[in-house]
Order: C-alpha cells, then structure tokens, then sequence
C-alpha cells in the first residue's frame, strides 16, 4: 500500500489548534423530497482530518443529507458552512461519492478521460485503491468492485476538503471493504480532509469513525 505523508507542522501548535477547529458544520438543517420533510433541526460537524459516521434505515434521508452537505441537493432550512462560511458561487470543495458509482459517470467517457477530469495523475493512491485499470476502457466494462475504485480515486484526485462517502462499500467484500476505507482514513489523517461515512452497518461505523450519529 502507498505511503500518504502528512502536512507539515507549524511552531508553537498553531497546526493543532487549526486542526482541532471544525471544518464542516451543518446547524439545524431540514432536507425534503417535493412537499414531504425527511430531517429537520439536524446539527452535524465533521471535523479536520476524522471520520464522522451517519447511520439511519433505508428511506431515512441519509443520503439525501450527504447530497446537501455536497450543495448537490437544497436545503428546507438550517444553516451550512465551511470554516464558517456559507456556499457562494464558487467552488464549494465538498465531494460526494454515490452508492452506484455509475450515476456519475457519463459513459460514453473512457476511464482516462472520466479521472483526467478530477485533476490531477495520483498514482500513489491509484496503487494503493487498486485501481490500475486500462484506461482506455470504458464505465460498462467494469466490475461493480473496479467501479468504486474507480470513483474513490476520481472522488480524492478532486483533493476535496470534505469526502461524503455514501454506502461506499456496501457491495463490496470484506476484504475489499477493508482496504477502501484504511486508504480513506490514511488520507483523512495524513491530509487533515474530514469525512462523512453514511452506513447503515452500525458495526461498520464503530470500527472506522471517532463518533456517529443516528436518524430514524
């Protein structure tokens, strides 16, 4: 597995203190779908460089939450921010990373061009995913497994600040399952990128998050 390095220190803990601030905040958030409230009054912080868990039954709205951390879905209340401030216009460094990975894959792309869009070459951590896949292939000709991979690399070549990992690895086997998330959680520590891990393996979430949290 390839080795991440961590960020440089700073003199008189001026790293640690920065690093301990949180990074993600969400406060009193409400997401709907149409007319109907899923969530409401949900208040959510993903520190620098920790796993945060978010579990909940299918139907709960978990994924609906993580597309709203991402702005890839509106708010029906509440008040999101990164290191305090809102969405603008700009780039809002917030990835997510769907359950089905070829919902954001167009698939008429071949597999270089769908990476060369996320930034650029990494292939320490193409090596690390296991993901050294031709790339002149295409989204269809892969396995479910290699498609994950494959939108993991995409999802860290973006050098995102927060990573939304939405059910990631349900589909995947133990072992597979187990090495997606030790690269994960080696970038969160070595780069100081939160990330949000949507489960609903509870069991899964006490191995790999600080803390989580829970919707009905």
């Amino acid at each position: 597995m390839a080795r991440f390095c961590p960020p440089p220190q700073e003199g008189n803990g001026r790293l640690c203190r920065k690093m301990a601030l949180p990074m993600l905040e969400a406060q009193g958030i409400a997401v709907a779908q149409g007319r109907r409230i899923l969530i409401q009054g949900l208040d959510l912080t993903i520190p620098r460089g920790e796993c945060v868990g978010l579990s909940g039954p299918s139907g709960a709205g978990k994924t609906t939450v993580g597309r709203a951390l991402a702005c890839l879905h509106p708010l029906a209340g509440g008040r999101l921010t990164l290191d305090g401030q809102p969405p603008g216009k700009g780039l809002w460094p917030v990835q997510y990373l769907h359950q089905d990975p070829l919902v954001a894959m167009n698939p008429r792309w071949t597999l270089d061009r769908i990476l060369r869009e996320a930034g650029p070459p990494r292939d320490d951590l193409r090596t690390a995913l296991g993901a050294d896949l031709p790339a002149e292939r295409f989204p269809h000709e892969l396995s479910g497994g290699q498609l994950q991979r494959l939108s993991i690399l995409r999802g860290l070549m973006a050098r995102p600040r927060v990573l939304i990992a939405d059910e990631i690895t349900a589909a995947l086997d133990p072992v597979s399952q187990a090495l997606m998330w030790r690269v994960l959680l080696d970038v969160c520590r070595a780069t100081g990128m939160g990330l949000l891990a949507i489960s609903h393996d509870d069991a899964l979430l006490a191995r790999i998050s600080g803390r989580s949290m829970a919707i009905a």
